[in-house]
C-alpha cells in the first residue's frame, strides 16, 4: 500500500513537473512576441532559473514578475490607500493597458487580473480582510476593462490578500512593492 501511496506521488511530481515545463514554454513564446512587439532584444523577463537582478524587467514601464510573467501595478497607482475604487490616474493607465490587450497579437489570450496586498492587518478601510480588498480591486479592474469593451469571457480576477508577497522583506519599500494588481495573460 505504502509503495502505491509513493507511485501516485512520483506521478503527480512528474505530472506537475509538466505542466510547470509547459507553461515556462509558452511564457518564453510570449516573451519573444512582446520583445518583437517593443523592438527590443534586452530581456522582458528573466528565465525562471536566472539569479535576480537589481532592477526587475520592465513592459511599457510597468514591472514583470518573474514568477507569474505578469504586469505589475503598484496600488498606489490605481486606488487610494485602503480603498477598492479606481482613481482616475489609474483609469487612464489602464485604458493604454486595455489598447495593447485588445490589439490581434493577444485577441485569443485570456486575462487574469491578480489582486494582492501587504501583510499589515485592515483596520479602518471597511474590508473585512486583505483577502477582501485584494479580490475587491482585482474585481474593479475587471469591472473597468469589461466597461472599456474587453469581451467578459477573456476575463478572470484572483484575490491573493497578503499570501503571495513580489518582495519577501519586511519594510515599507517592501510593503508598497507588495499592494498591486497583476495582469497574467494566459492561451
Amino acid at each position: 500500500r505504502r509503495a502505491g501511496v509513493m507511485t501516485l506521488r512520483a506521478k503527480e511530481q512528474e505530472r506537475q513537473i509538466a505542466l510547470f515545463r509547459t507553461r515556462l514554454e509558452k511564457s518564453e513564446v510570449l516573451r519573444k512576441r512582446l520583445q518583437e512587439r517593443m523592438g527590443t532584444t534586452q530581456p522582458i523577463a528573466m528565465p525562471a532559473a536566472a539569479p535576480k537582478a537589481e532592477e526587475p524587467p520592465r513592459v511599457m514601464g510597468l514591472e514583470v514578475n518573474p514568477e507569474t510573467r505578469g504586469l505589475v501595478l503598484e496600488s498606489g497607482l490605481l486606488f487610494a490607500p485602503g480603498k477598492a475604487g479606481l482613481k482616475t490616474s489609474g483609469k487612464a493607465l489602464l485604458t493604454k493597458l486595455k489598447g495593447e490587450l485588445n490589439k490581434p497579437e493577444f485577441a485569443d489570450r485570456h486575462i487574469c487580473i491578480e489582486g494582492h496586498t501587504d501583510d499589515m492587518p485592515i483596520k479602518r478601510s471597511g474590508h473585512t480582510s486583505n483577502w477582501d480588498l485584494s479580490a475587491k480591486r482585482a474585481l474593479s479592474v475587471l469591472r473597468y476593462f469589461e466597461a472599456q469593451g474587453i469581451a467578459s469571457d477573456r476575463l478572470s480576477f484572483a484575490g491573493y490578500g497578503q499570501f503571495k508577497p513580489l518582495d519577501k522583506t519586511k519594510g515599507d519599500k517592501a510593503r508598497a512593492r507588495n499592494r498591486r494588481v497583476e495582469i497574467v495573460l494566459y492561451e
